[in-house]
């Protein structure tokens, strides 16, 4: 095995190393401050987070403070990691979060346990079975927490680095096995290191770990663009936000969410409808047969702000979306539940909660039983009443507003998202230059489909006769498809009898906007829109048939066809 690029690399990495130098005077540092033999003194209140004043304790400059960048970080996920950690009034929970019954006599015995393991792992061959010897340790997160410990206290033994991906690379580089706890392969990869690069033993340790993620950095492929947006799994995450995009029917709503959020499987989508419920949106028990054990069993279906939570948890550096479609069209309060209570988000945090909090993530937390176990087998991690929506997790939602009778958001709904209207111009897309270009399949009337839907949403705002703003009821420039409209050419074959292909365009249009304008805009006033012999719409779709633009009142032609001297559009 030819070793000798990481070798050159190494050793180059070493030069000038202001990184690794600040980090082992930090290191110095921590150990002057925090020798082995004080954790045997520790009070709870100079270990634990949790705790009113916990900026100084020994977790909270190791995760947030001082020592946050000696070695690799720990941020993230819960207190759990510590193995220790108060949660209010009193209480603690320790191994894989679960509560203390008697906290004193717990801490006694963990910090006998946490300084007899770190002594262990300086004398001896480590087996890094926890379990047995040390049944309060190597809980959930616990594992990251104490090799960063035995990284700071034994720099020339452990290997500071968490991420599994370059012990993988380093494994596959080296032809060794790496493919075991954080601990172990600390361990192993220091020593394998110094075996196969013996300069790596003149040096400070840190600078082994530093160049392992520089040189595996190094030699990942570039990332590449792609229709103008670059391809990376590790996207720069923004802020979480909850987002409603609202509009008349056919404004293009869902075409710009799904332009603008939906990519590279990072979302979850639902649509809202009256028999919607809490059970669909957070999830729940549901029968199952068990083949193999013969018997029935239980087990959670999760709902689609689960599975978004999910996700999210799984991929901490990218964009997570849920898209609701139609929010208004299900009981949004009822749906939601006590997951209302999260769309609070942080949206600005002082000097003293900046360690606590992501701007983004949700500012309060609840409870949910299914929510959590979900969670604790899919993911291993246990929220114990810590859910709180990420802040690499959006909520995005549509809103029809000539629907808004379907269900009503209250006030009180509506502050926790930023209200987006979706404006139904024409644009310069591709996609809308084609549409609008298209011609209306109506006889007497050559007029494109842009031209329809600016004159017809006029006569919308200016015939106002719902007592409500008629903004809401205007045709959207998606109303129809393409499929729905005609070429200039197919406008002549409109008079011709036996062309059944565009008689058939020309009914499924009238289906779609005859059908919009006769039960939704005419209907308190049809007068005002549609000739005296129009009595009902099954007459108004065989005269469109025959007549085209003549089935609509005087008043209401001019507007759609303006003479040579009427004002014409934009």
């Amino acid at each position: 095995m030819n070793t000798k690029e990481l070798s050159e690399y190494y050793i180059e990495n070493v030069k000038k190393n202001e990184f690794i130098e600040r980090e082992i005077k930090e290191r110095e540092k921590f150990v002057k401050e925090y020798p082995l033999k004080r954790i045997l003194d520790f009070s709870k209140e100079e270990y634990c987070l949790g705790l009113k004043d916990s900026k100084n304790t020994f977790c909270y400059k190791l995760e947030f403070g001082e020592y946050k960048k000696t070695g690799f970080g720990i941020g993230g996920a819960t207190a759990g990691k510590f193995g220790f950690y108060c949660v209010g009034k009193g209480k603690y929970k320790g191994k894989n979060n679960k509560i203390i019954k008697d906290a004193d006599k717990y801490w006694e015995e963990f910090k006998k346990q946490l300084y007899g393991f770190l002594k262990e792992m300086e004398k001896s061959e480590p087996d890094f079975v926890l379990d047995e010897k040390y049944p309060l340790l190597g809980g959930v997160g616990n594992y990251m927490f104490l090799t960063k410990l035995l990284s700071l206290y034994y720099p020339e033994k452990y290997i500071s680095m968490s991420k599994q991906e370059m012990y993988k690379k380093l494994g596959e580089y080296f032809n060794e096995n790496l493919d075991k706890n954080p601990i172990a392969n600390s361990y192993y990869a220091n020593k394998i290191f110094r075996k196969k690069i013996p300069e790596a033993n003149k040096y400070d340790g840190f600078y082994i770990s530093n160049a392992i993620w520089k040189f595996f950095k190094k030699t990942e492929p570039e990332v590449t663009e792609k229709n103008g947006e670059k391809e990376n799994d590790n996207e720069i995450v923004d802020c979480g936000t909850n987002e409603i995009y609202y509009g008349g029917p056919g404004c293009g709503k869902s075409k710009l969410v799904e332009n603008k959020y939906c990519k590279n499987n990072n979302f979850v989508r639902t649509t809202f409808y009256p028999e919607y419920t809490n059970s669909d949106f957070i999830g729940q028990l549901v029968p199952f047969y068990n083949k193999e054990k013969e018997k029935l069993e239980y087990r959670i279906k999760p709902g689609y702000f689960t599975r978004a939570y999910e996700k999210a948890l799984k991929n901490p550096n990218k964009n997570i979306y849920l898209i609701i479609e139609e929010i208004n069209r299900g009981n949004a309060a009822a749906i939601f539940g006590d997951v209302f209570q999260l769309l609070d988000r942080v949206t600005n945090i002082s000097k003293e909660m900046k360690n606590y909090k992501k701007i983004g993530e949700s500012e309060y937390e609840i409870s949910n039983n299914i929510i959590e176990d979900y969670i604790l087998d899919s993911c291993g991690d246990n929220l114990n009443g810590s859910i709180k929506i990420p802040a690499n997790l959006s909520i995005i939602a549509t809103m029809n507003t000539s629907d808004q009778n379907v269900y009503t958001l209250d006030s009180a709904f509506k502050r926790r998202w930023k209200m987006i209207h979706v404006s139904n111009s024409f644009e310069n897309t591709e996609y809308d230059l084609k549409i609008g270009s298209k011609y209306v399949p109506m006889l007497n009337c050559n007029i494109t489909w842009k031209e329809f839907v600016n004159r017809i949403n006029k006569a919308i705002i200016n015939i106002n006769t719902f007592g409500i703003n008629s903004e809401d009821k205007q045709i959207g420039k998606y109303f129809v498809d393409l499929e729905d409209l005609i070429d200039e050419k197919e406008l002549e074959d409109l008079k011709e009898e036996n062309n059944v292909s565009v008689k058939e365009t020309s009914k499924k249009f009238a289906e779609k906007v005859l059908m919009y304008l006769w039960e939704d805009i005419a209907k308190l006033e049809p007068t005002e829109w549609f000739n005296n012999d129009i009595k009902t719409f099954d007459i108004l779709l065989n005269n469109y048939q025959k007549n085209g633009i003549k089935v609509f009142s005087e008043n209401i032609q001019k507007i759609i066809k303006p003479d040579e001297d009427g004002n014409e559009d934009e």
